[in-house]
C-alpha cells in the first residue's frame, strides 16, 4: 500500500476536526500522542489550533503534514 492510498482512506474516514488524543485511534497506532506532541515541541508537527486545553487539527492540513511525514521516513528508513 503507497502513501498517497493510505491518505485517501482516512481523508474518507477522518473527522473534519480532531483533538490530538483521537490521533492513535484514527490512524490505527501509527502515530501515538506523544510522538505528536514532541514532533510539536520541536516545531515540526502538523498545523494546530489550540482550543482551551484541547490541541485540535483540521483534517485536510493535518492530512498534508501527514503524508510528507511518511514520505520522509519512507525515505529515511
Amino acid at each position: 500500500m503507497n502513501v498517497d492510498c493510505i491518505i485517501n482512506k482516512l481523508r474518507e474516514t477522518m473527522p473534519p476536526a480532531f483533538v490530538r488524543k483521537e490521533i492513535p485511534r484514527l490512524l490505527g497506532g501509527i502515530l501515538t500522542v506523544g510522538t505528536i506532541a514532541n514532533l510539536d515541541a520541536a516545531k515540526q508537527g502538523p498545523p494546530k489550533l489550540r482550543l482551551k486545553r484541547h490541541v485540535v487539527y483540521e483534517k485536510d492540513s493535518f492530512l498534508e503534514w501527514f503524508k510528507k511525514y511518511l514520505n520522509n521516513k519512507k525515505i529515511s528508513n
